[in-house]
C-alpha cells in the first residue's frame, strides 16, 4: 500500500470518528446518572481495558387533571393537552457502555430506546489528572448536557431546566478543582459548545404523548445553518455539605433555529421594541443566560435553590425553583422497601413585559393555547421515591400543580388557566 493511500485511509478514519460524534443526537442522562457510576455492576476485563454495562428501564402511568373518555376527550383536548385519559408508556430503555482506558480516562456511549425507535443519547470522553499539589484537572469532549446539569431527584424537570440545561450539546470542557478534601473545595469549569436549536418543550412530563402547552426551550444538539459557538463557565464552592454556584453562557443566535424560530413561534414578536421591520431576517441575535445555585446536601437532606435569567434577541426571560428532599434509610439496602425520599419543589418561569401593551396596541401574551410559549408559569410538585428492592427496583409517585398566567389586565383580557395538573407513577428498574 502506498504511503498516500495509507494517509488517506487514516484521514477517512479520523473523519468517520468525528462524524460519529457530530451526528449523535437527543438526550443524555445526569452527570451522576446512568453511565457515570464509579462501581458499575457488570464488568468485562481484557488485559488493561475494562468494558462496563449499565441499563435502566422506566415504565410510567400519566394522568392529566379532568375526566377523559368519550364526550370528554375532544379533539381539542387531545391537540391541546395530549389526552385526559390515563395512559401507560415505556418512557425509555437505556444502555450505558463505558470503556475504561485507565483509572483516569474513560469513553462512554448511551443508547436510548422507546416505542418510537432508538437513538444515541450521548457519546463522550472523560479524562483527569492530579497535580501539582492539591489541584485536579478534568477534561470532557463529546455530546453531553451543559456543565450546570445536575440530578434533579425527580422524573419531572423544573421548567427553567427544561428551557436551558436539560438537553445535550456538543462541547469541550476543562475543569480545575482546588482542595485535597472534596467536601472543602473550589472548582472552575469552562466550556466551549455549539449553539443548540430553539424548539418547543412540553409543560407536561410525557415525552411521547404531547400537546401544545409548551415553552420555548433549547433542544438537543444538531447541525443547522448559522450555528455559532457558545462559551460558558461555572464556579462552585463547597464547604461541609453546603455549596454555592455561579454560572454563565454567552453566544450568538443564528437565523435558522434562532431568530427565525422566535419570529415564527411568537406571533407578536414584531411588536417588541427593537424589532427590525425593514430587514426581518437581520434581527438582534444576542444570546446569553446566567444564574446560580445555593444549597446543602448532607445527612440525608438535599435542598437547594436555583435562579436563571436569559436574553434571547428581543426576548427576556427568567425563572427558578426551590426544592428539598430527605432520604429516609429504614433498613439495610439489601432488604425490601429500605429507602424512601419525599420531595417538594416550587418553581416559576416568567417572560419580562409579556403583558405590557406595546405601541401596536397589542401585548406579547395571549390566552390562546397556541400562544402558550408567551405565558408565565408557576408549578408545585410533590414526590415520593421508594427503593423497593436493593438499588435495582424503584418506584416514584409525583403530582404537579401547574398554574398558568396568560391574561392581559391592561387590555381587559382575563386569565384563562388550563386544567392540566399531572399525576405520574413510575416503575424504574436499573442494573
Amino acid at each position: 500500500m502506498r504511503k498516500a493511500d495509507s494517509t488517506l485511509i487514516a484521514r477517512l478514519a479520523c473523519a468517520a470518528c468525528s462524524l460519529l460524534v457530530l451526528c449523535t443526537t437527543n438526550r443524555a442522562h445526569a452527570l451522576e446518572g446512568l453511565g457515570e457510576t464509579d462501581e458499575p455492576r457488570f464488568r468485562l476485563v481484557a488485559d488493561d481495558l475494562t468494558l462496563t454495562l449499565e441499563a435502566e428501564a422506566e415504565l410510567e402511568i400519566h394522568d392529566l387533571q379532568g375526566r377523559g373518555g368519550p364526550g370528554h376527550d375532544s379533539p381539542t383536548d387531545r391537540r391541546t393537552l395530549g389526552t385526559r385519559s390515563p395512559f401507560a408508556e415505556l418512557d425509555s430503555l437505556s444502555f450505558a457502555l463505558g470503556l475504561w482506558l485507565s483509572e483516569r480516562a474513560r469513553a462512554h456511549a448511551l443508547v436510548v430506546l422507546d416505542t418510537r425507535g432508538a437513538e444515541v443519547g450521548g457519546l463522550w470522553l472523560d479524562a483527569s489528572v492530579d497535580g501539582p499539589s492539591w489541584l485536579r484537572h478534568d477534561a470532557q469532549l463529546g455530546l453531553y448536557p451543559p456543565i450546570v446539569y445536575r440530578d434533579r431527584r425527580t422524573e419531572r424537570y423544573p421548567l427553567i431546566a427544561t428551557v436551558t440545561w436539560r438537553e445535550p450539546e456538543m462541547h469541550v470542557v476543562y475543569g480545575v478543582t482546588a482542595g485535597a478534601d472534596p467536601e472543602r473545595a473550589a472548582s472552575l469549569l469552562l466550556s466551549l459548545a455549539m449553539m443548540r436549536p430553539i424548539t418547543f418543550a412540553s409543560v407536561a412530563d410525557s415525552r411521547i404523548v404531547r400537546g401544545t402547552i409548551n415553552v420555548i426551550a433549547y433542544g438537543p444538539a444538531r447541525p443547522f445553518s448559522g450555528n455559532a459557538p457558545v462559551g460558558g463557565g461555572r464556579l462552585r464552592l463547597t464547604w461541609a455539605g453546603a455549596f454555592a454556584e455561579a454560572f454563565g453562557f454567552v453566544g450568538t443566535l443564528g437565523s435558522e433555529a434562532g431568530t427565525d424560530a422566535l419570529r415564527s413561534t411568537l406571533t407578536r414578536f414584531q411588536d417588541l421594541p427593537g424589532y427590525n421591520a425593514e430587514e426581518p431576517e437581520r434581527q438582534d441575535r444576542s444570546f446569553g443566560w446566567a444564574g446560580g445555585r445555593v444549597g446543602y446536601e448532607r445527612h440525608g437532606l438535599h435542598a437547594w435553590a436555583e435562579v436563571i435569567a436569559l436574553r434571547e434577541s428581543l426576548l427576556r426571560r427568567y425563572g427558578g425553583y426551590v426544592q428539598a428532599s430527605y432520604v429516609l434509610q429504614l433498613r439495610e439496602p439489601g432488604t425490601w422497601f429500605h429507602r424512601f425520599e419525599p420531595l417538594v419543589r416550587y418553581e416559576m418561569l416568567r417572560i419580562v413585559d409579556s403583558a405590557s401593551v406595546q405601541p401596536s396596541g397589542r401585548a406579547l401574551r395571549s390566552p390562546a393555547p397556541s400562544e402558550a410559549p408567551t405565558w408565565d408559569f408557576d408549578a408545585l410538585t410533590i414526590a415520593l421515591r421508594a427503593h423497593v428492592y436493593r438499588d435495582v427496583v424503584r418506584v416514584r409517585a409525583e403530582y404537579a400543580w401547574i398554574m398558568e398566567h396568560n391574561g392581559v389586565l391592561a387590555l381587559g383580557v382575563a386569565n384563562a388557566p388550563v386544567r392540566n395538573n399531572e399525576l405520574l407513577l413510575q416503575l424504574e428498574i436499573g442494573l
